[in-house]
């Protein structure tokens, strides 16, 4: 039987860090913004691009989620959770605490964020960036049914909204974008923020594939929520063929997708990891290298195939498309 981590030592430090820091793994803001470092932003239309600090977060996940499944089972797994809420409360993270990540990893993530800022401007889209101040939605919480700390994260980043005038957001990931256009209306009064995926702004027909990989074939792994959820299967698709890529279907697709393991990476990261190793198989009978467009996806799905050894290379739409 699946053994599962202590949720509520996990959910308080997390619910600790985001206080602090704005997002659940404890990172500095400025780090999470380091990917805007020069580039230009206008926000005087009240548009934003939100990114929730999750593709930022996935380089540290995956050294957070190596060092559970280190705790996972073992006879001091308790302990171990004990003394990290303890320590969470002087401020040292989870993340820092297990495990450092190598710059070539943050570096890639930030690229990601980095293309889609390019691809946005290209298409004459003029925006704004919260900065080092930007807010984590709390969709964690809300996935683990803790609906008060989801609830204070919500009412907490809407305040920020209505501070700085945002009237709407560019999001980046599935995640972030259902939790804010369908849940936030729910938990906060007057929540009136327009809220728009990427790929239901941007044209595709304007990018161009950029991936030394782009002459094989992308294996496309649908999202769990941007295909049930938000609908957006066939965008993705028509995305990716118009930038020049050649795609196969894997076992399981569009509606019928197969999930990646996550989110309950936090509290059962064996069983998680079990779900991601068979959707990669999956993918790897597809052929040529996996495609996503989720950071927990791309994070969840990397770390599985890397561990099978014979798995597909993982990579998310805005990396092979620019």
């Amino acid at each position: 039987m699946p053994q599962f981590l202590g949720v509520e030592d996990l959910v308080g430090v997390m619910l600790q860090n985001q206080r602090k820091t704005g997002n659940p793994l404890g990172l500095d803001g400025a780090r999470l913004a380091r990917w805007a470092q020069g580039l230009k932003f206008n926000a005087s239309s009240g548009t934003y691009l939100y990114t929730g600090g999750l593709y930022q977060m996935a380089a540290y996940i995956d050294s957070f989620i190596e060092a559970l499944e280190r705790l996972e089972g073992s006879v001091a797994g308790g302990v171990g959770l004990g003394l990290v809420k303890a320590l969470g409360r002087l401020g040292i993270n989870l993340s820092s605490l297990y495990s450092s990540v190598a710059e070539k990893e943050a570096v890639r993530y930030e690229g990601i964020i980095r293309n889609l800022y390019t691809l946005l401007v290209r298409q004459g889209y003029e925006f704004g960036f919260l900065g080092s101040d930007e807010q984590y939605s709390g969709v964690l919480f809300y996935d683990m049914g803790f609906d008060s700390e989801f609830q204070e994260s919500a009412e907490r980043l809407t305040r920020m909204l209505r501070d700085r005038g945002v009237k709407r957001l560019i999001t980046m990931d599935p995640h972030s974008t259902l939790i804010l256009k369908e849940v936030y209306p729910k938990f906060v009064d007057a929540f009136d923020v327009e809220v728009s995926h990427y790929l239901e702004v941007l044209e595709p027909g304007g990018a161009t594939r950029s991936d030394k990989l782009a002459d094989g074939v992308f294996a496309v792994h649908d999202p769990c929520l941007l295909a049930r959820n938000l609908g957006l299967s066939d965008r993705y698709r028509d995305f990716a063929l118009k930038a020049g890529l050649k795609i196969a279907e894997p076992q399981l697709s569009r509606r019928s997708t197969f999930c990646c393991g996550g989110p309950i990476e936090n509290i059962a990261p064996r069983v998680s990891g079990a779900i991601a190793e068979k959707r990669c198989s999956q993918l790897g009978e597809a052929g040529g290298a996996a495609l996503v467009a989720c950071p927990i996806c791309l994070s969840n799905l990397g770390r599985a195939c890397k561990r099978k050894g014979s798995g597909p290379r993982v990579v998310d739409l805005l990396e092979v498309v620019g």
